[in-house]
């Protein structure tokens, strides 16, 4: 966890600090009060030691997302950074390749050759095929079957445990940290799931640390039907 934290911050990227972001969120929501207790004074000396070395990459990164969303909303691109310039044009492309195929898609591995056709821009760095976003290549090649599936995937685990911890049973017992295991393969999980939408493929590590959290999330409704019948 400590590593995973680390190279979060250590690659510099927006995405990965959004995704912590989330899941500290989701956390505070779910965590009873005496666990935040117990690790509250790791995530504080963690985040302030991560915060003072990065706080100058973190306020670049804060100024380039604000001149994005302040040039999409004027229209004007040559405000944007080239980096977001490009997801922005790829992203416009895909979209485009969507709405003529919105239920099925295109095909596999599709929208690399078609994105130049839909590129309104001509210069080069537009024309990158690259799409910068996994769940956009799906969106684009498998259509809204494709995506509301792959996303049910990754969600379903997050719901099941979700819904092992909701139960006071669940939470009184302290011994049994099977449900909690697999709330953070989840959640785990999830936080990849956001990742991808900055990167291009839904590597073979997501898919295994899918199949992980959907395994334990199974576990865990086992578990708890197994103590609603002894409460029976």
């Amino acid at each position: 966890m400590f590593s995973l934290i680390i190279h979060g911050f250590l690659f510099e990227t927006r995405s990965a600090w959004i995704v912590w972001s989330l899941i500290l969120f989701t956390l505070a929501i779910q965590l009873p009060l005496r666990r935040w207790i117990r690790f509250l004074p790791i995530v504080v000396v963690l985040f302030s030691l991560i915060g003072f070395s990065y706080l100058d990459t973190f306020q670049n990164n804060l100024m380039q997302t604000q001149r994005t969303l302040t040039a999409l909303e004027k229209g004007n691109a040559g405000m944007m950074s080239s980096g977001d310039h490009i997801r922005i044009a790829a992203q416009d492309a895909g979209l485009a390749m969507f709405r003529e195929r919105p239920i099925l898609g295109w095909g596999p591995n599709m929208y690399v050759y078609l994105k130049p056709e839909f590129v309104m821009e001509s210069n080069a760095k537009a024309r990158n095929p690259g799409a910068f976003n996994a769940w956009l290549k799906v969106l684009v090649e498998m259509g809204l079957v494709g995506v509301l599936f792959s996303a049910l995937v990754v969600v379903l685990p997050m719901l099941q445990t979700w819904l092992c911890l909701s139960k006071k049973q669940a939470r009184k017992q302290e011994k049994n940290e099977l449900p909690w295991l697999s709330f953070g393969f989840a959640l785990g999980a999830f936080g990849l799931a956001i990742h991808l939408a900055f990167i291009d493929q839904m590597y073979s590590f997501y898919w295994f640390h899918v199949g992980l959290a959907l395994a334990a999330a199974r576990l865990a409704m086992e578990q708890k039907k197994r103590r609603d019948y002894d409460l029976r």
